[in-house]
Protein backbone atom coordinates (compact mmCIF):
# COMPACT_ATOMS: atom_id res chain seq x y z
CA UNK A 1 0.00 0.00 0.00
CA UNK A 2 1.03 3.60 -0.53
CA UNK A 3 1.73 5.76 2.26
CA UNK A 4 -1.39 7.54 2.05
CA UNK A 5 -3.09 4.62 2.50
CA UNK A 6 -1.28 3.20 5.27
CA UNK A 7 -2.18 6.70 7.33
CA UNK A 8 -5.23 6.32 6.82
CA UNK A 9 -5.50 2.58 7.40
CA UNK A 10 -4.05 3.96 10.97
CA UNK A 11 -6.51 7.06 11.32
CA UNK A 12 -8.71 4.34 11.44
CA UNK A 13 -7.63 2.29 13.92
CA UNK A 14 -7.55 5.00 16.25
CA UNK A 15 -11.53 5.20 17.09
CA UNK A 16 -11.64 1.39 17.31
CA UNK A 17 -8.43 1.91 19.46
CA UNK A 18 -9.92 4.82 22.02
CA UNK A 19 -13.63 3.00 22.00
CA UNK A 20 -11.65 -0.05 23.51
CA UNK A 21 -9.63 1.98 25.99
CA UNK A 22 -13.00 3.54 26.94
CA UNK A 23 -14.52 0.43 27.46
CA UNK A 24 -11.77 -1.06 29.35
CA UNK A 25 -11.11 1.76 31.87
CA UNK A 26 -14.83 2.39 32.35
CA UNK A 27 -15.40 -1.48 33.31
CA UNK A 28 -14.32 -2.65 36.63
CA UNK A 29 -14.94 -5.83 38.82
CA UNK A 30 -15.60 -5.59 42.93
CA UNK A 31 -14.18 -8.77 44.80
CA UNK A 32 -16.77 -10.98 47.00
CA UNK A 33 -16.93 -9.42 50.58
CA UNK A 34 -16.41 -5.63 49.72
CA UNK A 35 -18.21 -2.93 48.03
CA UNK A 36 -16.80 0.23 46.33
CA UNK A 37 -17.37 3.97 46.71
CA UNK A 38 -16.91 6.10 43.63
CA UNK A 39 -15.60 9.57 43.53
CA UNK A 40 -16.37 11.52 40.61
CA UNK A 41 -14.75 14.83 40.56
CA UNK A 42 -13.47 14.14 44.06
CA UNK A 43 -16.92 14.20 45.19
CA UNK A 44 -18.75 10.97 47.13
CA UNK A 45 -21.25 9.63 45.16
CA UNK A 46 -23.65 7.91 47.37
CA UNK A 47 -23.61 5.22 45.26
CA UNK A 48 -22.17 1.71 46.33
CA UNK A 49 -21.44 -1.36 43.77
CA UNK A 50 -21.21 -4.50 44.93
CA UNK A 51 -19.23 -7.56 44.12
CA UNK A 52 -18.74 -8.38 40.34
CA UNK A 53 -19.17 -6.25 36.86
CA UNK A 54 -19.77 -2.40 37.46
CA UNK A 55 -19.38 0.30 35.32
CA UNK A 56 -18.02 3.96 35.95
CA UNK A 57 -17.40 6.98 33.68
CA UNK A 58 -13.55 7.02 32.71
CA UNK A 59 -10.89 9.93 33.53
CA UNK A 60 -13.97 11.00 35.92
CA UNK A 61 -14.83 8.87 38.35
CA UNK A 62 -12.69 7.18 41.12
CA UNK A 63 -13.45 3.54 42.94
CA UNK A 64 -12.34 2.26 45.94
CA UNK A 65 -12.58 -0.77 47.65
CA UNK A 66 -13.79 -1.53 50.94
CA UNK A 67 -14.12 -4.78 53.32
CA UNK A 68 -17.51 -5.36 54.55
CA UNK A 69 -16.78 -8.61 56.06
CA UNK A 70 -15.04 -9.86 59.09
CA UNK A 71 -11.89 -8.23 59.00
CA UNK A 72 -8.59 -8.44 61.83
CA UNK A 73 -6.72 -4.87 61.59
CA UNK A 74 -3.11 -5.59 64.04
CA UNK A 75 -2.22 -2.57 66.18
CA UNK A 76 1.88 -3.53 66.83
CA UNK A 77 4.23 -1.77 68.86
CA UNK A 78 2.25 -0.21 71.08
CA UNK A 79 3.86 1.40 74.06
CA UNK A 80 2.42 1.58 77.46
CA UNK A 81 4.47 3.66 80.29
CA UNK A 82 3.63 2.30 83.57
CA UNK A 83 2.59 4.58 86.57
CA UNK A 84 6.10 3.29 88.37
CA UNK A 85 7.79 4.81 85.04
CA UNK A 86 8.87 1.72 83.50
CA UNK A 87 8.00 1.55 79.51
CA UNK A 88 6.83 -1.52 78.26
CA UNK A 89 5.23 -2.61 74.92
CA UNK A 90 2.87 -4.80 73.63
CA UNK A 91 4.08 -6.35 70.09
CA UNK A 92 0.75 -6.73 68.93
CA UNK A 93 -3.17 -5.90 70.07
CA UNK A 94 -5.60 -7.32 67.73
CA UNK A 95 -8.91 -5.66 66.62
CA UNK A 96 -11.35 -7.99 65.12
CA UNK A 97 -14.19 -5.36 63.53
CA UNK A 98 -16.95 -5.21 60.85
CA UNK A 99 -18.48 -2.71 58.56
CA UNK A 100 -21.87 -2.16 57.79
CA UNK A 101 -22.37 -2.19 53.82
CA UNK A 102 -25.35 0.14 54.39
CA UNK A 103 -23.50 2.96 56.36
CA UNK A 104 -20.21 2.26 54.36
CA UNK A 105 -21.02 5.41 52.68
CA UNK A 106 -21.49 7.61 55.42
CA UNK A 107 -18.51 6.49 57.61
CA UNK A 108 -16.23 6.54 54.32
CA UNK A 109 -17.74 10.43 54.26
CA UNK A 110 -16.49 10.68 57.37
CA UNK A 111 -13.71 8.82 57.54
CA UNK A 112 -12.52 8.00 54.12
CA UNK A 113 -11.57 4.65 53.15
CA UNK A 114 -9.13 4.48 55.68
CA UNK A 115 -11.29 4.59 58.65
CA UNK A 116 -9.92 2.25 61.00
CA UNK A 117 -6.61 4.17 61.25
CA UNK A 118 -8.42 6.85 63.77
CA UNK A 119 -11.31 4.77 65.15
CA UNK A 120 -9.01 1.92 65.75
CA UNK A 121 -5.72 1.84 65.38
CA UNK A 122 -5.10 5.51 67.09
CA UNK A 123 -7.94 4.81 69.20
CA UNK A 124 -6.60 1.51 70.32
CA UNK A 125 -2.82 3.58 71.40
CA UNK A 126 -5.08 5.85 73.14
CA UNK A 127 -6.75 3.54 75.37
CA UNK A 128 -3.86 1.52 76.50
CA UNK A 129 -1.91 4.71 77.40
CA UNK A 130 -4.85 5.71 79.97
CA UNK A 131 -4.62 2.30 81.15
CA UNK A 132 -0.75 1.97 81.62
CA UNK A 133 -0.74 5.42 83.33
CA UNK A 134 -2.41 4.73 86.09
CA UNK A 135 -1.59 0.87 86.45
CA UNK A 136 1.92 -0.36 88.09
CA UNK A 137 3.94 -3.07 86.11
CA UNK A 138 2.12 -5.61 87.89
CA UNK A 139 -1.00 -5.01 87.26
CA UNK A 140 -0.41 -4.63 83.90
CA UNK A 141 1.67 -7.81 83.70
CA UNK A 142 0.00 -9.74 85.48
CA UNK A 143 -3.40 -8.53 87.43
CA UNK A 144 -5.56 -6.25 84.75
CA UNK A 145 -4.02 -8.45 81.59
CA UNK A 146 -7.36 -10.46 81.96
CA UNK A 147 -9.34 -7.51 81.82
CA UNK A 148 -7.12 -5.61 79.37
CA UNK A 149 -8.74 -6.96 76.32
CA UNK A 150 -12.70 -5.70 77.63
CA UNK A 151 -11.33 -2.74 78.74
CA UNK A 152 -10.13 -2.32 75.20
CA UNK A 153 -13.12 -3.49 73.36
CA UNK A 154 -15.68 -1.45 75.48
CA UNK A 155 -13.85 1.93 74.54
CA UNK A 156 -13.41 1.20 71.24
CA UNK A 157 -17.47 0.05 71.31
CA UNK A 158 -17.76 3.57 73.19
CA UNK A 159 -16.09 5.78 70.54
CA UNK A 160 -17.94 3.68 67.37
CA UNK A 161 -21.47 4.45 68.59
CA UNK A 162 -20.91 7.27 69.68
CA UNK A 163 -18.69 8.57 66.04
CA UNK A 164 -19.26 5.46 63.29
CA UNK A 165 -22.10 3.42 63.94
CA UNK A 166 -21.74 1.50 60.97
CA UNK A 167 -18.44 -0.23 62.49
CA UNK A 168 -18.92 -3.45 64.88
CA UNK A 169 -16.20 -4.69 67.12
CA UNK A 170 -16.09 -7.82 67.63
CA UNK A 171 -13.18 -9.13 69.61
CA UNK A 172 -9.88 -7.62 70.87
CA UNK A 173 -6.66 -9.62 71.66
CA UNK A 174 -4.10 -8.09 73.43
CA UNK A 175 -0.51 -10.15 73.78
CA UNK A 176 1.76 -10.25 76.72
CA UNK A 177 3.77 -6.95 76.92
CA UNK A 178 7.16 -7.11 76.13
CA UNK A 179 9.30 -5.81 79.51
CA UNK A 180 12.96 -4.77 79.58
CA UNK A 181 15.49 -7.52 80.46
CA UNK A 182 17.19 -5.66 83.74
CA UNK A 183 12.92 -5.23 84.51
CA UNK A 184 12.17 -8.52 84.04
CA UNK A 185 14.69 -10.24 85.91
CA UNK A 186 14.04 -7.60 88.86
CA UNK A 187 10.48 -8.52 88.55
CA UNK A 188 10.78 -11.60 88.59
CA UNK A 189 13.10 -11.79 91.68
CA UNK A 190 10.32 -10.14 93.62
CA UNK A 191 7.35 -12.29 92.18
CA UNK A 192 9.69 -14.98 93.72
CA UNK A 193 9.62 -13.50 96.87
CA UNK A 194 6.02 -12.35 96.94
CA UNK A 195 5.28 -16.21 95.75
CA UNK A 196 7.18 -17.13 99.40
CA UNK A 197 4.96 -14.90 101.17
CA UNK A 198 2.24 -15.68 99.49
CA UNK A 199 3.07 -19.55 100.47
CA UNK A 200 3.83 -18.37 104.08
CA UNK A 201 0.38 -16.80 104.52
CA UNK A 202 -1.59 -19.92 102.77
CA UNK A 203 0.35 -22.46 105.17
CA UNK A 204 -0.40 -20.16 108.05
CA UNK A 205 -3.91 -20.03 106.89
CA UNK A 206 -4.22 -24.24 105.97
CA UNK A 207 -2.51 -24.76 109.93
CA UNK A 208 -5.57 -22.28 110.90
CA UNK A 209 -8.04 -23.86 109.12
CA UNK A 210 -6.76 -27.46 110.70
CA UNK A 211 -6.83 -26.07 113.99
CA UNK A 212 -10.65 -24.66 113.49
CA UNK A 213 -11.44 -28.39 112.22
CA UNK A 214 -9.95 -29.98 115.14
CA UNK A 215 -11.86 -27.62 117.61
CA UNK A 216 -14.89 -28.45 115.82
CA UNK A 217 -14.45 -31.89 115.64
CA UNK A 218 -13.43 -31.94 119.15
CA UNK A 219 -16.81 -29.82 120.20
CA UNK A 220 -18.71 -32.38 117.95
CA UNK A 221 -17.25 -35.24 119.99
CA UNK A 222 -18.03 -33.16 123.09
CA UNK A 223 -21.26 -32.97 122.43
CA UNK A 224 -22.28 -36.47 121.03
CA UNK A 225 -20.59 -37.14 124.90
CA UNK A 226 -22.65 -35.28 126.48
CA UNK A 227 -25.66 -36.50 124.58
CA UNK A 228 -24.68 -39.97 125.04
CA UNK A 229 -24.69 -39.17 129.04
CA UNK A 230 -27.59 -37.53 128.78
CA UNK A 231 -29.56 -40.65 127.33
CA UNK A 232 -28.04 -43.04 129.68
CA UNK A 233 -28.85 -40.56 132.75
CA UNK A 234 -32.38 -40.50 131.54
CA UNK A 235 -32.74 -44.08 131.11
CA UNK A 236 -31.49 -44.70 134.34
CA UNK A 237 -33.61 -42.48 135.85
CA UNK A 238 -36.60 -44.01 133.55
CA UNK A 239 -35.35 -47.20 135.17
CA UNK A 240 -35.57 -45.78 138.49
CA UNK A 241 -38.98 -44.83 137.93
CA UNK A 242 -39.89 -48.00 136.97
CA UNK A 243 -38.69 -49.77 139.76
CA UNK A 244 -40.14 -47.65 141.98
CA UNK A 245 -43.58 -47.64 139.83
CA UNK A 246 -43.17 -51.59 140.27
CA UNK A 247 -42.23 -51.74 144.04
CA UNK A 248 -45.00 -49.44 145.22
CA UNK A 249 -47.32 -51.52 142.70
CA UNK A 250 -45.99 -54.47 144.86
CA UNK A 251 -46.09 -52.71 148.00
CA UNK A 252 -50.12 -51.69 147.45
CA UNK A 253 -50.39 -55.56 146.08
CA UNK A 254 -48.87 -56.58 149.57
CA UNK A 255 -50.95 -53.85 151.84
CA UNK A 256 -54.04 -54.86 150.31
CA UNK A 257 -53.50 -58.66 150.23
CA UNK A 258 -52.38 -58.04 154.38
CA UNK A 259 -55.45 -56.08 154.78
CA UNK A 260 -58.04 -59.18 153.23
CA UNK A 261 -56.30 -61.58 155.72
CA UNK A 262 -56.59 -59.37 159.01
CA UNK A 263 -60.42 -58.76 157.80
CA UNK A 264 -60.65 -62.63 157.17
CA UNK A 265 -59.30 -62.68 160.46
CA UNK A 266 -61.12 -60.62 161.57
CA UNK A 267 -64.39 -61.98 160.03
CA UNK A 268 -62.89 -65.41 161.58
CA UNK A 269 -62.89 -64.20 165.06
CA UNK A 270 -66.21 -62.16 165.18
CA UNK A 271 -68.34 -65.44 163.71
CA UNK A 272 -66.64 -67.66 166.09
CA UNK A 273 -67.10 -65.27 168.80
CA UNK A 274 -71.04 -64.98 167.80
CA UNK A 275 -71.19 -68.63 167.61
CA UNK A 276 -69.93 -69.17 171.04
CA UNK A 277 -72.24 -66.77 172.21
CA UNK A 278 -74.91 -69.00 171.12
CA UNK A 279 -73.59 -71.88 172.24
CA UNK A 280 -73.01 -70.98 176.03
CA UNK A 281 -76.38 -71.04 177.71
CA UNK A 282 -76.56 -72.39 181.54
CA UNK A 283 -77.55 -76.00 180.34
CA UNK A 284 -74.25 -76.15 178.10
CA UNK A 285 -72.04 -74.73 181.05
CA UNK A 286 -73.58 -77.57 182.96
CA UNK A 287 -72.67 -80.02 180.86
CA UNK A 288 -69.28 -79.26 180.33
CA UNK A 289 -68.69 -78.75 184.29
CA UNK A 290 -70.41 -82.28 184.97
CA UNK A 291 -67.76 -83.71 182.22
CA UNK A 292 -64.79 -81.73 183.26
CA UNK A 293 -65.55 -83.16 186.84
CA UNK A 294 -66.22 -86.52 185.26
CA UNK A 295 -62.37 -85.93 183.57
CA UNK A 296 -61.43 -84.69 186.87
CA UNK A 297 -62.07 -88.06 189.36
CA UNK A 298 -59.77 -88.23 192.20
CA UNK A 299 -59.03 -90.95 194.93
CA UNK A 300 -58.54 -89.82 198.74
CA UNK A 301 -57.58 -91.55 200.92
CA UNK A 302 -58.00 -90.91 204.83
CA UNK A 303 -60.49 -90.47 207.24
CA UNK A 304 -62.42 -87.90 205.59
CA UNK A 305 -62.85 -87.13 202.55
CA UNK A 306 -63.23 -83.37 201.21
CA UNK A 307 -67.05 -81.67 200.08
CA UNK A 308 -67.21 -80.48 196.67
CA UNK A 309 -70.51 -78.06 196.22
CA UNK A 310 -71.99 -76.83 192.98
CA UNK A 311 -72.64 -72.98 192.36
CA UNK A 312 -75.20 -72.73 189.99
CA UNK A 313 -77.48 -69.86 189.10
CA UNK A 314 -79.10 -70.85 192.24
CA UNK A 315 -78.61 -72.06 195.24
CA UNK A 316 -77.82 -75.28 195.16
CA UNK A 317 -77.60 -78.10 198.04
CA UNK A 318 -74.01 -79.13 198.91
CA UNK A 319 -73.27 -82.88 198.18
CA UNK A 320 -70.54 -84.90 200.31
CA UNK A 321 -69.66 -88.30 200.27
Amino acid sequence: PTPAGAMLGTLAMVPVALLVMVVMMGTYTVDEGHVAVTYRGGALLNTLAYPGFNVRIPFLDDTRQVQVTLQTDEVRDVPCGTAGGVTVYFDKIEVVNRLSADRAVETVRNFSTSYDKPLIFDRVAHVVSEECSTSSLREIFIEKFSELDDRIAGALRETLERWAPGVEVIAVRASKPRVPQQVKANFELVEVERTKLLIARESQLVMGLQAETEKLVAQINARQEAEVANITMAKRLMESEAQRTISAIADEISTARSRAEADNEHYRAVRLAEANKRRLTPEYLQLVQIQAMANATKVYFGEKLPSMYVDRTSPQPSLGS
